[in-house]
């Protein structure tokens, strides 16, 4: 992380816009790694705004930090937002051939989310496509890309309940990955493995793989994953009747669970801490947490609902609103014209009038759903300003913090304090503009 902050902050010093945004890419993708979602949707930001031509490298890192806010969104569950950038990578492949490497990676996400909406013959069509991508590249490179997606075909045929296929192409992958000492796929590997050895009732083994997996998550800190194994090492000590062990490890999830706020992960666990009381006979604490699940259960539905909207909205560009309501303001003025013209007739000869009057009526209604029609269109460009600003105050936000606490550093010298107010007081002007805004 250090070298792709300083990476990007001599390009752009130098003005070599590419290589800042290639920076910013490598720099959102080890925040992701480590949970810090927002840090990561900002450095993508930085990328694209870094972004400004359409040679093939500039071309090819836009679709690259595309897949990544695509991966900060679907590992936060806004799965319409990550399809959404996914489905971008896709459109600029049909535009102009994308690295086999990047395509394919926007395809194994699209196969994941369709495989999370239990839609296994479209998860599947997309894992195809990315194995056809993938044996483009050198052998090597081909053999690890390929082995990476059969672990998510081995996760769509754990969900297909063919459990002996799944069992064998992820034991398999497994062993390729512990080979090459790669141990963050091998451990992903590893809790697929612990859900099938579950459902074949091989309890020990499934416990063994949960734990495996756990202990590497939680050394290299992807508390998410450490927190989905916590959650299931729970589940099984429940299963065993292990309660006091099953309230252990359900207290280390929500621990692990509190840096990232995964809302899936939080009303799971609240259901097994509601079990595992009811079965210690405190019947209050488990009421307790069996309305925190519902509570969680109720608000991610509004939150899927809201995320459609707001998917179906942002499908309008800002410069076609802008021609939209152009066209209709022309409607509109060539409708006051017509008005006008009506109303010499009108003086011209009285035997026109009920023509006329016809005429205007029909005229006034059609001016009505045009007037009508560019309210809506100006409460949407409304909206777009409003939201365009809420995304301006974040980076602000984490502009302003580390400023005040330089300014509050008693150790600063004098000439550094007066710099960090200049600053300070300019942050605040601009954040009061995008307030204004």
């Amino acid at each position: 992380m250090y070298y792709f902050q300083s990476s990007a902050r001599r390009s752009e010093n130098e003005k070599y816009n590419i290589g800042a945004a290639i920076a910013y890419n490598g720099l959102c993708r080890n925040l992701y790694l480590l949970s810090k979602f927002k840090d990561a949707e900002f450095a993508c930001d930085k990328a694209l705004l870094n972004i400004n031509n359409e040679d093939e490298l500039s071309y090819m890192t836009k679709a690259d930090t595309y897949t990544a806010l695509g991966t900060i969104y679907k590992q936060q569950d806004f799965i319409k937002k990550a399809q959404m950038y996914f489905l971008k990578v896709d459109s600029m492949h049909i535009k102009k051939s994308l690295r086999p490497d990047v395509i394919a990676a926007a395809y194994q996400n699209l196969g994941n989310i369709y495989l999370g909406f239990d839609d296994f013959n479209l998860a599947e069509s997309y894992y195809v496509k990315a194995n056809n991508q993938f044996e483009k590249l050198p052998a090597a490179a081909a053999e690890y890309y390929m082995s990476t997606n059969n672990v998510e075909l081995g996760k769509l045929y754990f969900k297909q309940q063919k459990l002996n296929l799944a069992d064998s192409i992820l034991t398999q992958s497994q062993k390729f990955f512990f080979k090459i000492k790669d141990l963050s796929n091998a451990a992903e590997i590893g809790t697929t493995l612990g859900l099938i050895k579950l459902k074949k009732n091989k309890i020990e083994e499934a416990e063994t793989h949960f734990t495996e997996s756990f202990e590497f998550y939680k050394e290299f800190k992807f508390n998410l994953q450490a927190a989905t194994n916590a959650l299931e090492l729970a589940k099984l000590s429940l299963l065993k009747n292990s309660l006091q062990k099953a309230l252990s490890w359900s207290q280390v999830g929500i621990q692990l669970n509190k840096s990232i706020n995964n809302s899936i992960i939080k009303k799971d666990l609240a259901f097994v801490l509601a079990d595992i009381y009811i079965q210690l006979g405190e019947h209050e604490k488990a009421n307790n947490f069996n309305e925190i699940g519902y509570k969680i259960k109720d608000s991610l539905s509004q939150i899927q609902i809201a995320e459609t909207i707001k998917e179906i909205e942002g499908k309008y560009q800002t410069e076609q609103r802008d021609e939209e309501i152009k066209s209709l303001k022309a409607e509109n003025e060539l409708a006051q014209q017509q008005k006008k013209n009506q109303r010499n007739l009108l003086v011209a000869g009285l035997g026109f009038t009920t023509l006329a009057g016809i005429f205007l009526f029909l005229l006034f209604r059609n001016r009505q759903k045009t007037n009508k029609k560019l309210k809506e269109l100006d409460t949407a460009k409304s909206n777009f300003f409003a939201n365009i600003s809420h995304e301006f105050r974040t980076p602000l936000t984490l502009i302003l913090n580390p400023i005040d606490a330089a300014i509050a550093d008693p150790s600063l010298s004098d000439n550094k304090r007066e710099q960090f107010i200049v600053a300070k007081r300019n942050s605040d002007r601009l954040l009061s503009l995008v307030n204004q805004l």
